[in-house]
Parts: C-alpha cells; sequence; structure tokens
C-alpha cells in the first residue's frame, strides 16, 4: 500500500473583517485616486495607488488587524526567532468596468494579500496559478473532481471586509470587472526587512 506525505505545499489564507469601516475606508481611496496619479504594475486600466504611508490615520483599523495576523504565519513558517516579519507597504486599487490584473506575483516578499472594501459580484475573481510544472491541459480533461493535487488554478469571489492573504511568490491575476460598479481594495506586502 502506498503511503502519501505531501511536500511543497502552498496555501491560500481567509477571514472576514466585520469591525472594519468600509464607508471611511472607500471615501479615503477615492479621494486619494481625485488627488493622486497612481502608477501601472500588473493593473490593466483600473487606478493604482503609490505605496501609502503605513501611518495613515484611515488605514489605522486594517493595518493594526494585518499586524495582528503576522505572529500566525510566523509559526506557521517556522522562523528563526532573529527574525521577524513585517507589514512591509500598502496600496489602492480601484478597478472599473472591463479593468483587470495580468498574472504577477511579489519578488522577496514572503505574504501578500489583499482587502476588499467594495466588491459587487462579477468583479472580478482572483485566481491563483499552481506554481509546479505539470501538463494541465491533459489533467483537465481527465479530472472529474478538483483537489490540491490536480488543480492549475483556484479562484476567490471578492467580497466586501473579505482579507485574503498568500505566499508572495504564488503567480495570481484577476479578472476583468463585468459590473458597472468600482471593486475597491488595499493590497499589501509582508516579508523580512533584512531580505528586501
Amino acid at each position: 500500500m502506498m503511503h502519501i506525505k505531501s511536500w511543497f505545499s502552498n496555501f491560500l489564507a481567509h477571514s472576514y473583517l466585520k469591525e472594519i469601516n468600509n464607508k471611511k475606508l472607500e471615501k479615503y481611496c477615492l479621494e486619494l485616486k481625485r488627488t493622486n496619479k497612481g502608477r501601472t504594475l500588473s493593473n490593466y486600466g483600473g487606478w493604482q495607488s503609490d505605496d501609502l504611508s503605513l501611518e495613515t490615520p484611515a488605514l489605522a483599523s486594517l493595518i493594526k488587524t494585518i499586524r495582528e495576523e503576522i505572529p500566525f504565519f510566523e509559526n506557521l513558517f517556522s522562523l528563526k526567532k532573529e527574525y521577524a516579519l513585517k507589514l512591509i507597504n500598502i496600496w489602492a486599487n480601484i478597478n472599473n468596468h472591463t479593468h483587470m490584473n495580468r498574472p504577477h506575483d511579489h519578488p522577496r516578499m514572503i505574504l501578500s494579500g489583499v482587502y476588499y472594501i467594495t466588491a459587487p459580484p462579477k468583479s472580478g475573481e482572483l485566481r491563483f496559478m499552481n506554481p509546479n510544472p505539470a501538463d494541465f491541459d491533459t489533467i483537465n480533461k481527465i479530472v472529474d473532481t478538483w483537489n490540491v493535487y490536480n488543480s492549475g488554478e483556484v479562484f476567490f469571489k471578492p467580497e466586501p471586509s473579505k482579507l485574503i492573504i498568500f505566499p508572495g511568490h504564488l503567480l495570481h491575476y484577476v479578472l476583468p470587472n463585468q459590473t458597472k460598479k468600482s471593486r475597491i481594495s488595499l493590497s499589501f506586502n509582508i516579508s523580512v526587512k533584512e531580505f528586501i
């Protein structure tokens, strides 16, 4: 009889932050967009802010909550005691009709994440690509039920108040917003400062 041991695992962690004031964050992001040209990185259409100060009062509650999650991941990764994970940066995203994000990862970042402020239905799934090489064209034709061993992609539907944290090396992208309403989110990176 064969014995299975899982190695080279990845994870996608999520929770709902009902205590965060999304109306306040939405107002902050919309005002930021009005006064800030922003930048283009993985975004195709849409607007992305420059990195925001981690001392921004409007972000204080969310940043505090993200920082409270860090010890869980330090334990998950079995970090050496002399190293600590830190919130490195945070930025705002506003994607309107047809706007999307191309496949990308976050180099040198141990963790990355996104918090959804507004997320109408059909406003664009966040999709993660399996980093393990495999012939997914063939696998897709023969698989009956998807699981951690045979999936080429996995996705999360955006929902207001949803926080998602994932390994920064995972390739991910966002499908086009199919609605006339904005999907507004804040994205962030967590890493060990000494290695950035």
